[in-house]
């Protein structure tokens, strides 16, 4: 029974969660300010494919929500493991394409501590401590795709788009 938690159990799931949902947005963003570096180096020309590589990930997130049926944890788990190991399908792609679609299905990851985040909360506390809780975890939402784009400019300016090993 969640709600019978310890505190600090309650709110390192919250911290967790939190971190997760802020790193999924970011992940949506980061890329944005990269495009044209992305372009040049895939050697593509299309300007719809370059955009395509951002917004694919959203496409992922508007298809990802996922089921309850099997509980919360379980789903959470999965997704989180999906969308990790899709990431570094991204970092690994070798062409525009792959890189669409190993950022789709990161997105369709990603999408599961969005959809069951707020349920997790709900699980965790009672109604009236919820709101301070889904406020901490919101964080996450409104900072990941604000930061993302800051950071990958950051990055693309300081150090390039790859590492030459």
């Amino acid at each position: 029974m969640p709600l019978n938690f310890p505190t600090w159990h309650k709110w390192t799931w919250v911290g967790l969660l939190s971190a997760i949902t802020l790193l999924t947005p970011f992940a949506s963003s980061i890329l944005s300010p990269a495009i044209s570096r992305l372009e040049d180096e895939f050697e593509n020309d299309k300007a719809i494919i370059g955009s395509m590589t951002v917004s694919i990930y959203l496409l992922g997130y508007a298809v990802g929500p996922l089921s309850e049926i099997y509980g919360r944890k379980p789903v959470l788990g999965v997704a989180n493991v999906c969308f990790c190991l899709w990431q570094i399908g991204c970092a690994l792609a070798p062409n525009i394409e792959t890189l669409i679609v190993t950022r789709f299905f990161a997105g369709v990851g990603g999408s599961g501590c969005l959809t069951l985040g707020a349920g997790i909360i709900g699980d965790l506390f009672r109604p009236e401590k919820r709101g301070f809780a889904v406020g901490m975890w919101n964080i996450g939402h409104l900072v990941g795709p604000t930061v993302g784009p800051l950071l990958g400019g950051l990055l693309t300016d300081t150090i390039g788009w790859r590492y030459d090993f």
